[in-house]
C-alpha cells in the first residue's frame, strides 16, 4: 500500500504538467540549437528544384479558390493558394517564408499533441525527462531532418499538423466530454483528411478506444451517438467526395499498373517487404527507435502490464503506415513522421512505467544518453547533404536572377554542368519548374538546350505539358559530345557548387 502511494505520489510530482513552460522552453532550445547551429541549417531554405517549387512559387494568384473544391485534397490546394496571395503582399511572392517556418512548428505542436494523447491511453505522466529524451529521439532523426527541409512533404505537413490537433482535441472530450471539445475534434479531423488521407483512421480507433475502455460501451454509443454519427458522417463524406465529385483521380483509386509511383497492392508479401523497410532499411537511427520500441513494449507485455494500451498504440502506428504499405513504388522516409512520434513518446512512456519508482533517475539517463548519442551522430545525419543541395540551389537562382537580362535577349542557351554524375536536380526537370519557375517567377523566355553526359528521363519537357502549348519547345536535351555543332550559341556553364557563368556568342 504504501509503495502505491509513493509510486503515485512520485509520478504527481515529477509530472510534465508541473513544469510546461519549462518543457517548451527546453524543447525549442533544444531544436533551434540542434537545426540552426550544430547541423547548421537554415530556418528559411532554398527549395531544391523539384516539386518543392509547386510550393513555394506563386503561380496565379488572381484565379478562381472555388475551383480547388473540385481537386483531389482541396484543403492543400486552397492553403497553397491563400499563401501564394500573403506572400505576394508580404513577401514579394516567396512563399517559403510562409512554408518552412510552419514545418517547424508543426513537429512541435505535433509532438506535444500526441504526447497527451499517449498519457491518455496508458494513464500516465510525462516525468520531464522521459518527454525530453523522447523529443531528442525524434527531433534529432535524420528522417526528420529531410522531412522538414523536403517541401514536397508540404501536404503531409498539413495533413499532420491538423491530425495531431485533431487527436488533442478528441482527448479534452475524452476528459470533459462537453461540445467545443467534440466540435473542435471535428473541423480538424475534416481538415486533416481532406489536406491528405493519412490520418482517417487513428482518431476512429482512438474514439473506439475511449468508448470502450470501461467496458460500458453499449452505454457509451447511446449517450455519445451524436458524436459517433457525426465522425461517420465525415468518413462518408470523404469517401463519397473522393469517388463522385473530384474531377481528377483520387489518390484512393488504386493503381494497377506495376511500374507506376502509385501502384498499389495488398499482396501481403509486398505489404511486409514496404513495412520491414520502414523498420529496419531507413538508417540506424530509426533501427534503434524501433528496437526501443519493440524492447520496451514486449518488457510490459512479460511482465503484465499495459497490455491493451499497448495494442491501442501499435493499432494507431499501423493505422498511420497502411496506406504507404500498400504501394511499394513508393518509399520515402519522411513517410515515418507521423508514426515515428508515437514510437519515441510511447518507448519513454514504458520505460516510465517498467522502472516505476526509480522512473526519474532511469528516464535520466536515458535523456542523457540520447542526447549524447545525437551529438556524436551528428555528422551521419542528412544535414550535410541538404546544407549542400540548398547552397547549390540558391546558387542556381542567383546565376539565373544575374544574367537574366543577357538570357532573355536570346533565342536559345546552352545549358553545362547538369545532369547524372553532376547537378542532378535543376529547374529543367519535368517536375513542372519550367513553367512555373523558370517562367512565371524569373521571368526567362528562351529556348534551352540542356548539355548532358548521359541520357535521362528528368531531363525532357514536362510529360503533363498539353501538346500545342509554348512550353513544348522550350527545352531540348542533346549529348554533350554535340555541343561541337552548336558553337553559335550563348553558353550557362555551372560548376558543381552551382555556381554558373554566362557567355555570350564566341566569334
Amino acid at each position: 500500500m504504501k509503495a502505491t502511494i509513493a509510486k503515485s505520489r512520485c509520478v504527481e510530482l515529477c509530472g510534465r504538467s508541473k513544469h510546461p513552460i519549462l518543457v517548451a522552453i527546453v524543447s525549442v532550445v533544444f531544436y533551434c540549437l540542434y537545426y540552426f547551429i550544430i547541423c547548421k541549417l537554415p530556418v528559411i531554405g532554398i527549395p531544391t528544384f523539384r516539386i518543392d517549387y509547386f510550393a513555394t512559387t506563386v503561380t496565379d494568384v488572381h484565379s478562381n479558390p472555388l475551383k480547388f473544391l473540385s481537386r483531389a485534397r482541396p484543403v492543400t490546394e486552397i492553403f497553397v493558394y491563400i499563401q501564394a496571395v500573403l506572400a505576394n503582399f508580404l513577401f514579394s511572392g516567396q512563399t517559403k517564408y510562409i512554408i518552412y517556418p510552419l514545418q517547424h512548428i508543426t513537429l512541435l505542436i505535433y509532438f506535444f499533441s500526441i504526447s497527451k494523447v499517449v498519457e491518455s491511453i496508458l494513464n500516465v505522466r510525462f516525468h520531464v525527462f522521459a518527454f525530453l529524451a523522447a523529443w531528442f529521439l525524434f527531433a534529432a532523426n535524420p528522417g526528420v531532418v529531410e522531412g522538414v527541409y523536403k517541401l514536397e512533404s508540404i501536404v503531409g505537413t498539413l495533413s499532420m499538423l491538423f491530425g495531431g490537433l485533431a487527436l488533442y482535441f478528441l482527448d479534452r472530450w475524452d476528459r470533459n466530454r462537453n461540445y467545443s471539445s467534440a466540435i473542435t475534434f471535428i473541423l480538424f479531423y475534416l481538415l486533416s483528411i481532406f489536406a491528405k488521407e493519412d490520418f482517417i483512421l487513428p482518431p476512429l480507433f482512438l474514439l473506439g478506444w475511449y468508448l470502450v475502455r470501461n467496458g460500458d460501451w453499449k452505454q457509451q454509443i447511446v449517450t455519445h451517438k451524436w458524436f459517433l454519427i457525426t465522425t461517420t458522417s465525415v468518413v462518408f463524406l470523404f469517401l463519397i467526395y473522393n469517388e463522385f465529385i473530384i474531377v481528377n483521380r483520387s489518390y484512393m483509386n488504386p493503381v494497377h499498373n506495376t511500374g507506376h509511383p502509385y501502384y498499389m497492392t495488398l499482396n501481403p508479401v509486398s505489404v511486409a517487404k514496404v513495412v520491414f523497410h520502414y523498420i529496419v532499411g531507413v538508417g540506424l537511427h530509426i533501427k534503434l527507435l524501433n528496437l526501443l520500441y519493440l524492447i520496451s513494449t514486449l518488457t510490459v507485455l512479460i511482465i503484465g502490464k499495459k497490455q491493451k494500451e499497448v495494442f491501442m498504440i501499435t493499432l494507431i502506428m499501423l493505422g498511420m503506415m497502411a496506406p504507404y504499405s500498400i504501394m511499394p513504388n513508393h518509399e520515402f522516409t519522411y513517410y515515418g513522421l507521423k508514426w515515428w512520434v508515437w514510437q519515441a513518446l510511447a518507448s519513454l512512456a514504458l520505460v516510465q512505467i517498467i522502472f516505476a519508482q526509480r522512473a526519474m533517475m532511469v528516464t535520466g539517463l536515458f535523456c542523457a544518453f540520447i542526447l549524447l548519442f545525437v551529438l556524436i551522430h551528428v555528422d551521419k545525419n542528412p544535414s550535410r547533404f541538404f546544407r549542400e543541395r540548398l547552397a547549390i540551389s540558391e546558387n542556381i537562382q542567383s546565376t539565373l536572377e544575374m544574367n537574366r537580362v543577357a538570357i532573355n535577349a536570346q533565342k536559345q542557351v546552352a545549358v553545362i554542368g547538369i545532369g547524372p554524375g553532376q547537378i542532378i536536380h535543376t529547374p529543367w526537370q519535368k517536375n513542372g519548374e519550367l513553367g512555373f519557375f523558370l517562367r512565371d517567377d524569373l521571368k526567362l523566355n528562351t529556348q534551352w538546350i540542356i548539355f548532358v553526359e548521359s541520357g535521362d528521363a528528368l531531363y525532357t519537357i514536362d510529360e503533363n505539358i498539353q501538346p500545342g502549348s509554348n512550353l513544348v519547345s522550350m527545352v531540348i536535351v542533346k549529348n554533350i559530345e554535340d555541343i561541337k555543332n552548336f558553337d553559335n550559341i550563348p553558353r550557362l556553364v555551372f560548376s558543381p557548387d552551382g555556381r554558373g557563368s554566362f557567355s555570350a556568342i564566341e566569334e
